[in-house]
């Protein structure tokens, strides 16, 4: 079966006949993503935190393409000659919007690990998770709202232990949630299980 036609029923477009309205959607469509994502990712990189410039400006290049091609597609459906042109560069953009959520995300990796641990001065936390964990679930929007209320004080970094063993295995972690402390590259605590926030707010600060 042909993959492309597959992609296409999935993403289910349809076809809007009253020209008027259909031109409505399409603006609102195509404000509603580029503005609302460029102002989402503006704030986190003024505040600093979860995406770097690089990051940023990458993805701004490929957002007004993504928008129309959205716009159109789920406006115009397959009465629209490049909806296959469309539907491919929607896929680009989903793919590529993944890869932006990961970084978002602050997972890292074996190889970024020592650059942004262990050579680093100051605090760093960094969680050790699981994506089928129950416990991780309940401390991941603590630990995401501790990370940007202490943006000034100490970096908040989690590492996959299904996409990351090796590091999982160099720092013995057996169990999920284990949140690692670093001040100056060096380990100085090792929380485990869920922590309220104020009680692993008061654990971090007693390092600084």
């Amino acid at each position: 079966m042909n993959l492309k036609l597959i992609w296409i029923n999935i993403l289910n477009p349809v076809f809007i006949k009253n020209e008027i309205k259909r031109k409505k959607i399409q603006i609102i469509i195509f404000f509603f993503i580029n503005f609302g994502l460029t102002y989402s990712l503006g704030l986190l990189l003024y505040y600093n935190k979860f995406i770097d410039p690089e990051n940023f400006a990458s993805f701004m290049m490929i957002l007004p393409l993504s928008s129309v091609a959205i716009a159109k597609f789920y406006t115009e459906g397959l009465n629209n000659d490049m909806y296959e042109f469309y539907s491919l560069i929607i896929l680009f953009f989903l793919i590529y919007s993944l890869l932006i959520v990961l970084k978002l995300l602050n997972l890292i990796n074996n190889n970024e690990f020592i650059n942004e641990v262990e050579n680093k001065d100051g605090l760093v936390v960094v969680d050790f998770f699981a994506t089928w964990c129950g416990p991780c679930k309940m401390l991941s929007p603590i630990y995401e709202a501790l990370g940007n209320e202490m943006v000034e004080k100490a970096n908040f970094l989690k590492v996959d232990i299904d996409q990351s063993i090796e590091l999982a295995q160099k720092f013995e972690v057996s169990t999920v949630p284990t949140m690692l402390i670093f001040k100056d590259g060096k380990p100085v605590d090792r929380l485990i299980g869920f922590m309220p926030k104020e009680n692993l707010k008061n654990k971090i600060e007693s390092y600084m």
